[in-house]
């Protein structure tokens, strides 16, 4: 049959660019599709990491601290009551017996459900003290030279720094001080006087003044051989309660107060 010449054959429809990557590659139109969608996924997700990854590992190191710190305070058992023992005397492996003694007539004031007492000191000399250690002759007859005295002396500062820090701090509210470092506090008028911790009637042993015991004179510190090392002239002794104290720091002022008490008025049962 001949062709009709007068027919206009049909325009083709414009390949799209899909159609064309269908027609070279094979397959169906949706699966390119789907393809590129699951590209675009991904290098999102690469992209994220890219430029996120240093908060997500702080993020992740800041999360880990959090778990372990509540790990190790779980089950801590908050002090009843504490004592800071600052002075020439270091109790070293004697710190334990100490703090057992004082554990001894501890009761369980916050009501938590255990009696527990906490220990610390400071090692801290007097100037007379450092005078004292600088000409001491050792075996051979030969004193501290310059350069270990001068090391010596700042280290002292230091430890007088850290305990003119803590002295106001709610933390520890008794304390056992060298007569020098207990002078210094009472000239500012730091300690609570002995008159407002027992009644009018009551005679305190081995008060030296308004605010002090020696310590070394009372019989729960001659009862206990753990304490016999101590400096004889060792001052017992409260400070005031801090004027910022809130809520807690006064109800712990108060179980540290009936714990001085308990030293104090210690004796011996026959």
């Amino acid at each position: 049959m001949q062709e009709n010449p007068n027919r206009t054959p049909e325009q083709p429809e414009e390949e799209s660019n899909a159609a064309k990557l269908l027609r070279i590659r094979g397959g169906a139109e949706d699966k390119i599709h789907d393809e590129k969608e699951f590209i675009t996924e991904y290098d999102k997700k690469k992209n994220f990491w890219y430029h996120n990854k240093w908060t997500i590992i702080l993020v992740s190191i800041f999360a880990f601290a959090i778990i372990v710190f509540a790990a190790q305070t779980v089950g801590k058992t908050t002090p009843d009551a504490s004592i800071m023992y600052v002075g020439p005397y270091m109790p070293e492996g004697n710190a334990t017996s100490i703090e057992e003694a004082f554990g001894f007539i501890t009761e369980d004031y916050n009501g938590d459900g255990e009696a527990a007492f906490r220990f610390a000191s400071i090692r801290c000399y007097n100037p007379a003290q450092l005078e004292a250690i600088r000409y001491e002759k050792d075996e051979e007859g030969n004193t501290m030279d310059d350069l270990t005295y001068s090391r010596l002396v700042q280290y002292n500062g230091e430890q007088k720094e850290s305990f003119q820090r803590i002295i106001f701090l709610d933390e520890f509210v008794i304390w056992l001080l060298d007569p020098a470092l207990y002078e210094e506090v009472r000239a500012v008028d730091g300690f609570l006087p002995l008159s407002e911790v027992f009644s009018a009637d009551y005679e305190i042993p081995a008060a030296i003044d308004a605010t002090g015991i020696r310590f070394m004179e009372t019989e729960f510190a001659q009862y206990y051989e753990c304490f016999a090392n101590l400096p004889e002239d060792t001052v017992l002794c409260i400070r005031r309660l801090s004027t910022a104290a809130g809520k807690s720091g006064k109800e712990a002022y108060a179980y540290n107060l009936e714990m001085f008490r308990a030293i104090v008025e210690f004796t011996v049962e026959e």
